[in-house]
């Protein structure tokens, strides 16, 4: 089902993915792999991509901002 919904993404035609948790099922090097893909698909289209992640230091090497959210409150970085 991930799968699947990783392809639909890296196949639509939209400037804009906006992924809720496309790796949370995949092992942390296939995460990477994944997120690879579908990051370097979009800087070729010039596209953005709004990504949850809970893997912190995926979410780091990939982003250029991050907000996040925990239980004492929430952050811009």
């Amino acid at each position: 089902k991930q799968r699947v919904s990783v392809a639909k993404a890296l196949l639509s035609p939209w400037d804009l993915l906006i992924l809720d948790e496309p790796v949370s099922q995949l092992d942390h090097d296939w995460a990477q792999r994944v997120l690879e893909l579908l990051f370097e698909e979009m800087k070729k289209r010039n596209g953005s991509i709004l990504c949850v992640l809970h893997h912190e230091d995926l979410a780091e090497k990939f982003s250029t901002h991050r907000l996040i959210i925990g239980n004492q409150g929430w952050t811009i970085q």
